[in-house]
């Protein structure tokens, strides 16, 4: 998949693990439990098919999806919910903005668990191809911010020039 933003297109969440059908109880190396699809739509605003389509079109990926299609969601699933709920209502972005964004996200992310992974050594001589990924990421995501700031500056003077002008012919 490519982008208007050029970031690389990567798998949003990929984690392992399986759960149950009849059990909240987090697999193998997890600390939370796993919660319900009527769960994270109540805690995080949303509804059910709205998280459906978020995950059909890539925005989240379960971990767990058992047999029967029970979604279990982890708190990660849940945080990644509420950060596309707040770039939708907060910034106005679109879910193909979106989308780009967190790409743009897991990416950085992907590179800090890349940076981490390495020994001393190899961080060194890495470090510099990864800042200028880092940076090349950043800046995406920010030519996207300024975008959408133009586009509000431009209709918030839109909305001050109508409001001046309706109070001039209150005065008379």
């Amino acid at each position: 998949m490519s982008n208007t933003v050029g970031i690389p297109a990567t798998p949003l969440l990929s984690a392992a693990g399986t759960d149950s059908p009849s059990s909240d109880s987090p697999p193998a190396g997890q600390c939370s439990p796993m919660l319900r699809i009527g769960a994270v739509a109540e805690r995080t605003g949303v509804s059910e098919r709205t998280l459906r389509y978020y995950e059909e079109i890539g925005l989240i990926v379960l971990a767990a999806h058992p047999g029967g299609g029970t979604r279990r969601y982890q708190e990660q699933d849940v945080a990644r919910v509420e950060r596309i709920r707040e770039l939708q209502s907060v910034m106005g972005f679109n879910l193909c903005e979106i989308r780009e964004i967190m790409a743009a996200e897991d990416r950085l992310e992907a590179l800090r668990g890349q940076y981490h992974s390495e020994s001393e050594p190899a961080k060194r001589e890495l470090l510099p191809q990864l800042l200028d990924e880092a940076i090349g990421v950043l800046t995406a995501i920010l030519v996207q911010v300024d975008a959408k700031s133009e586009k509000l500056a431009l209709f918030r003077s839109d909305l001050a020039h109508r409001i001046e002008r309706f109070e001039q012919l209150r005065a008379g």
